[in-house]
């Protein structure tokens, strides 16, 4: 199994963080508009067990993904596993370690295994990593610029 592993150092409060990562549609707000990534349905705030479907454009056909929050200790990680989508697993733990200076460090963290068949010769781990890096490093600046500029201290 692949994997990819990605973090961002931000000034803001632990629990703002976690709970913007836990809002599928403000997740949506910041993934790369390339991606064309659309919530289909799933909870405004996710909690464990819970399932959230999206519709991903992004490689020309659409994609349906459904994934399944299979852990969640808030204010510290999160897990989300594929269900259903275009790879043939994926696996997102989502990080987040606060510093005594208040900044967070937020690190994803995905293992996944490319497609098979036909799709599996454009879809490799390479290709797949270096979407990934762009979509997270495009994300995780969003994420900054937001987290940033709401900070009241």
């Amino acid at each position: 199994m692949a994997q990819f592993e990605i973090s961002i150092v931000i000034n803001c409060q632990i629990d703002d963080a976690f709970l913007f990562l836990t809002a599928p549609a403000k997740v949506v707000s910041i993934s790369e508009p390339g991606m064309g990534l659309t919530l289909i349905s799933g909870a405004e705030q996710l909690a464990q067990g819970d399932r959230v479907e999206f519709e991903l454009t992004g490689f020309g056909v659409a994609q349906k993904m459904v994934h399944e929050i299979t852990l969640l200790e808030r204010p510290h990680r999160f897990v989300e596993k594929q269900l259903e989508g275009p790879l043939k697993s994926v696996s997102h733990e989502h990080l987040f370690e606060e510093d005594e200076n208040g900044f967070v460090t937020i690190t994803d963290r995905i293992e996944f295994e490319p497609p098979g068949g036909m799709l599996g010769f454009v879809m490799t781990e390479d290709f797949l990593t270096r979407n990934l890096r762009s979509s997270f490093e495009y994300r995780h600046q969003k994420l900054k610029e937001i987290l940033e500029s709401n900070k009241t201290t």
